[in-house]
């Protein structure tokens, strides 16, 4: 009896999954308030945040309408409320990964848990603001509702996908081909539930039909292309592959892709005069490796043309980790069957799990549990500084007024409404041609964002009369070719 308990897909599932639960939970209270994302998960934060109070931020396209909407409940608790909501969202997007692979009839199905969880690029992003996760979690329920024939309900979800994030409209170029492919053409128009409602919306808010294009952060980045945007190497994301999904990862989807080769290659030398493509065999062609394939041919081509504001991060092929290890999970079925120096195919699995664990922390430089007097996720670079400035604020009694800068964490410390203007608002809004800022503002430059994003030289405000330097924090050991990205300058307006 206790070896059939053991040997339960489901309980082992379950204990994969409360083993990712509670690796992050302590990740997470390791961390000591560091978080991954950078100013971006500070950012998702605060809109989702005082979306209540402004209502217009719920349709605000650089936070994405839906992750704030279902986001901010949790982000009244404070941003460990968004960081909790995040861990659940990639647990349950394993679990899900689990109930798809079962209902597929993939051997090891349990397996699927290990892979999505601990793929390393949603794993390293679970202890963040960012989107990345939750999307996830939609389109492993829309891959889930697919596969229980739930079809329109699966196509109405994926039409929603751009309001997670943008590359929801990649993941419906792939679909349309998958439905033309299968020859459902009926279900075309379920692509355009999403858009044609936010559409609807914008008409009603806005005044503007055509407001989910042209209100887009990205599209806005790739007209105004900034300074610092180069273009990246083609095989940037290729080569970069194992800081994705780990060696195991990478390794498996592989191999699940040869697998997919090989039952096209079968099918077609089949005797059978009349080729049939399976059901099965044609979603996991065009369904889950046509998202794959769209979706990293698609960041591959913009970070390679220097596109769409592209940085070449990784943590965006987070969103896929639902496809990517279905079709891993097929992969290592198929090496298994096919390894003759080990016929322990409990042990293989036992390993191939271990791998996954370890990879997770390894590919994402994070420290042993056991080491619990180090954080493991990585400060913010200049955070100390960041940290003396933001104390020196407070000592003066100057973090009380309006303070002008491109940090949106600095908001969130210093409990700051982003919106209302006269408590901040960012550098970038200050008008070198017809300066409107009030007389005794304060401005903290510092020399990453502000000049990179905020697009406001220090020469500028050096040179110009109406503003005097109240401080100078120097970042004393700054990384190699960093040198006064985090030197933090402190003015005041005054005229």
């Amino acid at each position: 009896m206790l070896r059939s308990f053991i040997n339960n897909e489901r309980v082992k599932a379950g204990f994969t999954s409360a083993l990712a639960l509670f690796a992050l939970i302590g990740i997470w209270l390791q961390s000591r308030g560091n978080v991954e994302g950078g100013q971006d998960s500070w950012n998702h934060y605060l809109i989702a945040r005082f979306a209540t109070k402004h209502p217009q931020l719920f349709l605000d396209q650089w936070g994405k309408p839906l992750f704030t909407l279902i986001a901010s409940p949790f982000c009244q608790l404070g941003f460990s409320g968004l960081i909790v909501f995040n861990i659940f969202c990639t647990v349950l997007t394993g679990w899900i990964c689990f109930l798809c692979a079962r209902r597929l009839g993939y051997n090891n199905a349990w397996l699927a848990v290990a892979i999505a969880t601990f793929s390393p690029v949603l794993f390293g992003n679970s202890i963040s603001g960012l989107t990345e996760p939750l999307n996830a979690l939609a389109l492993s329920i829309a891959v889930l509702l697919w596969i229980y024939k739930r079809k329109n309900a699966s196509l109405i979800l994926i039409s929603f996908l751009p309001f997670f994030r943008s590359e929801g409209f990649v993941i419906i170029g792939a679909l349309i081909l998958f439905l033309l492919v299968s020859k459902q053409f009926k279900r075309l128009p379920l692509l355009l539930v999403g858009s044609i409602l936010f559409c609807i919306i914008g008409r009603i808010y806005f005044n503007n039909w055509t407001w989910i294009i042209g209100d887009n952060p990205y599209i806005r980045a790739g007209e105004q292309k900034a300074s610092y945007q180069e273009p990246g190497r083609l095989i940037h994301y290729l080569r970069h592959s194992c800081q994705i999904w780990g060696f195991a990862g990478s390794a498996l989807l592989f191999a699940g892709f040869t697998k997919m080769i090989v039952s096209i290659r079968e099918i077609k030398n089949s005797s059978v005069v009349k080729k049939h493509y399976p059901e099965t065999l044609l979603f996991e062609i065009f369904f889950l490796c046509g998202i794959i394939v769209a979706y990293f041919a698609a960041h591959t081509f913009i970070f390679w043309k220097g596109m769409l504001g592209s940085e070449g991060l990784y943590r965006v092929m987070a969103v896929i980790v639902p496809c990517t290890s279905l079709i891993a999970l097929k992969g290592w079925n198929y090496l298994s069957r096919k390894t003759v120096f080990l016929s322990n195919k409990r042990l293989l699995n036992v390993l191939i799990f271990i791998l996954l664990f370890i990879g997770a922390y390894r590919v994402n430089y994070y420290v042993s549990p056991l080491k619990y007097s180090t954080s493991p996720v990585k400060e913010d670079p200049g955070l100390d500084n960041y940290n003396k400035a933001e104390s020196w604020l407070r000592q003066e009694g100057l973090a009380e007024g309006l303070l002008i800068h491109q940090l949106p964490s600095l908001n969130v410390r210093m409990n700051k409404d982003p919106l209302d203007i006269k408590q901040t608002y960012f550098i970038w809004s200050i008008n070198k041609e017809d300066d409107w800022t009030p007389k005794n503002a304060i401005v903290f430059w510092d020399g990453y964002f502000s000049g990179r994003e905020g697009r406001m030289p220090l020469k500028w405000l050096q040179e110009n009369p109406n503003y005097e330097l109240l401080k100078l924090f120097k970042e004393d050991n700054y990384p190699k070719g960093q040198m006064g990205w985090h030197d933090i300058y402190i003015f005041r307006k005054v005229r």
